[in-house]
């Protein structure tokens, strides 16, 4: 988010892609996925698509810039997700695998960054950078916790609200009566926790129906 608001016209730089001490424009981006990945232990399945993203919007707006995608895994479902991925790898960005995303750090060099990173040989590489993007995991909002005790309902081992574990893709939760749809439930993208909302609604519609019908 704190990226993406670079490219708003009502952004910290009304839309100009600019380094955060100066106004210089950025001539090298190093975009390091699955930032926090192995702390939390799970997948959070939109951050590949969002680093592409910014791939793509940042040589829309700087031509001239490179991309650099650091990367252990990547994560993209679905049909539309796949090709966008594919169009971007290469035209927009360039790949640098990592065997072990958790050890890629970054340090001052100079007045840009240095990006040190294991590669698939399992030799040490660097790479120095203008800017750097950390494409985080998606963690549970603290309200979360409050709200689940408010609520009476259960959080999973990550801290999320948790569903009834039953195989049918009820948004359930443990209390009788009460759903949860999207991020508070865990890491999603927009599409996905629409159709959870849509399920929710329709399972509250559902036993709405039920009781009007037996009253």
């Amino acid at each position: 988010m704190e990226f993406e608001r670079l490219f708003a016209s009502n952004g910290p730089t009304l839309g100009e892609i600019t380094l955060r001490d100066s106004e210089k424009i950025p001539e090298s981006v190093a975009v390091i996925h699955c930032v926090g990945r192995r702390e939390q232990k799970y997948c959070s399945a939109v951050c590949c698509m969002y680093s592409f993203k910014f791939a793509r919007f940042l040589k829309h707006k700087i031509p001239s810039v490179r991309v650099f995608n650091i990367y252990s895994d990547i994560c993209v479902p679905g049909k539309s997700y796949q090709s966008f991925y594919r169009s971007v790898e290469g035209a927009d960005t360039e790949m640098l695998y990592t065997s072990s995303i958790g050890d890629v750090s970054v340090s001052e060099s100079g007045s840009g960054l240095k990006v040190s990173y294991t590669d698939a040989a399992g030799s040490q590489q660097s790479l120095n950078v203008d800017m750097v993007i950390l494409a985080a995991a998606l963690v549970p909002d603290p309200d979360v916790a409050s709200l689940a005790e408010i609520a009476g309902v259960d959080l999973d081992p990550q801290g999320f609200i948790k569903t009834v574990p039953d195989g049918s893709g009820s948004m359930e939760t443990s209390r009788e009566g009460v759903f949860v749809a999207g991020t508070a439930e865990g890491p999603k993208d927009i599409q996905n926790s629409v159709v959870q909302a849509e399920s929710a609604a329709g399972q509250v519609a559902e036993i709405m129906t039920s009781q009007a019908s037996s009253s």
